[in-house]
């Protein structure tokens, strides 16, 4: 399957069926300062297990609901902080591979900042509907007035617009929604490791709750 997001050159790989080295594995970490567990102290496996239960529950609670909520993606975000530890990160690496595990932590990231831009545009606006919508409530704004209240509307949106094209200049932007959804499946997967669920059982949810989400960044 064709990669979601573009990518620099691909970084060294583990031999077969070796677990990467500590060094790999820290230079693929997904966030830019280490959560407190993977700071110096892995969690206790049981303390884990709930974690990876609460945020399995909380990502199906994200992938049902018909458009994006901050709220509800922050508390998934939190506990994934929480959770994540360079033991978690190699199984993730055993389990998908090194090559797989780039591409999900890449659209891990972009996933993340889309929601924060997003709730900024939510913010500034106080829209909350869904982006098929925003254009007929856009145009009620000019009623109201242009200075105060349409303008704002237009610089809101355009941000989303700036943020598509800066990702896209870093070659990072979304290729394909199928792709997207995949690697975002093998992201959250292989991190919650929820008995008999395989990170493709996630893909079409991931992908029809992108529907709306990407919507937004179509312009």
């Amino acid at each position: 399957m064709a990669s979601t997001v573009h990518s620099e050159d691909p970084q060294p790989q583990a031999d077969h069926g070796e677990v990467p080295s500590e060094d790999l594995a820290i230079e693929n970490f997904p966030f830019s300062s280490k959560p407190g567990a993977a700071s110096s102290q892995e969690l206790e496996p049981e303390k884990e297990h709930v974690l990876q239960e609460i945020a399995f529950d909380e990502l199906f609670d994200v992938l049902q609901q018909p458009k994006p909520q901050s709220n509800k993606f922050d508390e998934l975000d939190k506990h994934i902080h929480k959770l994540y530890s360079d033991a978690i990160h190699a199984r993730m690496l055993a389990a998908i591979g090194g090559p797989r595990l780039r591409k999900g932590i890449a659209a891990m990231r972009l996933w993340t900042k889309m929601h924060s831009k997003l709730r900024d545009f939510q913010s500034s606006t106080g829209y909350d509907g869904k982006a098929a919508d925003w254009d007929a409530h856009k145009q009620s704004l000019k009623s109201r007035s242009w200075k105060d209240a349409y303008m704002p509307a237009l610089t809101a949106y355009r941000k989303l617009g700036l943020f598509v094209r800066e990702m896209r200049e870093r070659r990072e932007w979304v290729v394909g929604a199928d792709g997207f959804a995949a690697d975002l499946a093998d992201f959250y997967g292989s991190l919650l490791e929820a008995p008999g669920v395989k990170p493709e059982d996630l893909v079409d949810g991931f992908k029809e709750y992108n529907v709306e989400l990407l919507a937004w960044f179509e312009a």
